[in-house]
């Protein structure tokens, strides 16, 4: 004889009671519909004529009803893909527009300061980077710039003068704690100037300043590791899609730093860029 196994037996009783069930409430729905298509029947072959045209016309305005909201529906969901397409490419078109500015916008290095000696009668030959200063001559600072890039800077000049500062009585490494001074004409609200300047890529211009003359109380100060000497300026410019830049550049020197020398101010050398409303 075989062996019922009761769990078995459980299972499959409780998989034939949900299929069951589940036929049940199909069949309760086919009853309910069919007795509400019965009832509608019944009560439309009551009514009048007047009053079936009444209903007949209600319901097809109400279908017609149904019909346009869906189609409003589907035109706004449309139109909502379209701007957000529109937009998407909006946007990626602006990017690769301004991706492709910068590869193509040109780039200033300013380095190598420098005094160079001016000519006078008798003339005299510097013995030292720093002589026409001490000699106290007529003398010109000249930085060099250098152009990276694809396109040329456009309405190109530079601005850039001395500034002796006094140095406080514990100066730290790269006179961290002496401020860094600003060139008016460089600051972001000074107005440009018109000039037809062009520097154009790969080339390297050296570019002095106007003749300086150092007053000998700046100098004794100097000499002295009261003051420091430092030189600041900028250089304006435009790229070819008419975008305004400025480089800042800011160098010091004074008379105790080992090596001797000019070296790059630890802030003042930044980058503006303007806007095009600008």
């Amino acid at each position: 004889m075989h062996e019922h196994d009761p769990e078995t037996e459980n299972a499959e009783r409780q998989q034939k009671d949900a299929y069951d069930e589940f036929e049940e409430r199909v069949r309760r729905v086919r009853v309910f519909l069919f007795r509400c298509l019965c009832s509608g029947w019944f009560h439309w072959k009551e009514l009048k004529f007047n009053k079936r045209i009444g209903h007949t016309l209600t319901l097809a305005t109400l279908i017609a009803l149904i019909l346009y909201t869906c189609y409003t529906v589907k035109i706004y969901k449309a139109s909502n893909l379209s701007a957000s397409a529109a937009q998407i490419a909006a946007e990626t078109a602006a990017k690769q527009e301004a991706s492709w500015e910068v590869s193509q916008r040109p780039w200033i290095e300013i380095s190598n300061p420098s005094i160079i000696q001016q000519q006078t009668t008798p003339p005299t030959v510097p013995i030292s980077p720093i002589q026409p200063l001490l000699q106290n001559d007529p003398y010109n600072f000249q930085v060099v710039i250098r152009v990276y890039g694809n396109t040329p800077a456009l309405h190109s000049y530079a601005k850039m003068n001395p500034r002796f500062v006094p140095l406080p009585h514990q100066v730290n490494n790269f006179l961290e704690n002496v401020p860094t001074p600003i060139l008016d004409s460089c600051s972001r609200t000074a107005p440009w100037e018109k000039s037809d300047g062009v520097l154009f890529p790969t080339g390297t211009y050296p570019w002095p300043s106007n003749s300086q003359i150092a007053m000998e109380e700046d100098i004794r100060k100097w000499i002295y590791f009261q003051e420091a000497l430092y030189w600041i300026g900028c250089v304006r410019y435009e790229d070819a899609f008419s975008r305004r830049y400025q480089t800042n550049f800011c160098f010091y020197l004074v008379v105790n730093d080992t090596p001797p020398g000019w070296k790059r101010c630890l802030t003042g050398n930044e980058l503006i860029e303007y806007s095009k409303e600008h």
